[in-house]
C-alpha cells in the first residue's frame, strides 16, 4: 500500500520514517514527498585518447572502480550549480538524509519529476528502491537525455519518494555497501 501525504506525515511524526533536514510543507504531494538536490556532484572521467575501458558487471567492484574512474565536479557558480550537457551522465546526492527503521516496515521508491522529465532529465537509471532499514543520503544517477543544457542547483526539487508498507518483516537485515552514504 502506498502512503498518502497524511500517512507520510504520521510516519514522520512517529519515527517510522526519519528525514534530516525535516521536510517543509511544500515538499508533500498527495502520495509522495519531494527531495532536493545536494551539493556534491561526480562524473566519469573523460576517456583517454586511444584507451578503451570495458567494465564487466559480473566481476567488477564499484567502490574500487569508482576511485579510479570517477572525478568530483567543481562548481564555478556562487550557488554551487553545475550545467550538464546533452547526453551527459553525472552522479549527485540528495540534500535530505533518510532512515527507514526496520521496525517501521516501510520502504520507498525514488522517482523523477515530470517537469524535469519533459526537458529530458532522468534522476535514476534502474535503482528506484530504498530498502527497509536504509540509512543515508540518496545517490542520484542523473542523465540528460535531451538536447538542451540543464542547470542543476543545490536545493532544487530533483525527485520524489513514494513510500510503501512492507507486508511482513524481512528474514534478514539490509546488506548494502551504500548504507550511511553521504557522497555520490
Amino acid at each position: 500500500m502506498i502512503l498518502s501525504n497524511v500517512g507520510i506525515k504520521e510516519a514522520l511524526k512517529t519515527g517510522k520514517i526519519e528525514i534530516t533536514p525535516g521536510p517543509e510543507d511544500e515538499q508533500f504531494d498527495t502520495s509522495s514527498l519531494d527531495f532536493r538536490l545536494g551539493c556534491h556532484f561526480k562524473r566519469y572521467k573523460k576517456k583517454l585518447a586511444g584507451v578503451e575501458t570495458v567494465v564487466d558487471p559480473a566481476v567488477f567492484h564499484y567502490q574500487d572502480m569508482s576511485s579510479e574512474y570517477i572525478e568530483v565536479i567543481k562548481s564555478n557558480e556562487d550557488n554551487g550549480s553545475i550545467v550538464i550537457k546533452p547526453k551527459e551522465f553525472v552522479l549527485a546526492i540528495t540534500l535530505e538524509k533518510i532512515h527507514l527503521p526496520e521496525k517501521s516496515q516501510i520502504a520507498a521508491r525514488i522517482e523523477g519529476r515530470s517537469t524535469l522529465a519533459r526537458i529530458g532529465l532522468s534522476v535514476h537509471l534502474t535503482a528506484p528502491t530504498i530498502q527497509l532499514g536504509f540509512l543515508g543520503q540518496l545517490v542520484l544517477e542523473i542523465k540528460n537525455q535531451g538536447d538542451l543544457h540543464i542547470r542543476l542547483t543545490p536545493g532544487m526539487v530533483i525527485c520524489q519518494l513514494i513510500f510503501e508498507r512492507v507486508g511482513e518483516r524481512p528474514s534478514r537485515d539490509i546488506e548494502t555497501p551504500y548504507q550511511d552514504q553521504d557522497a555520490p
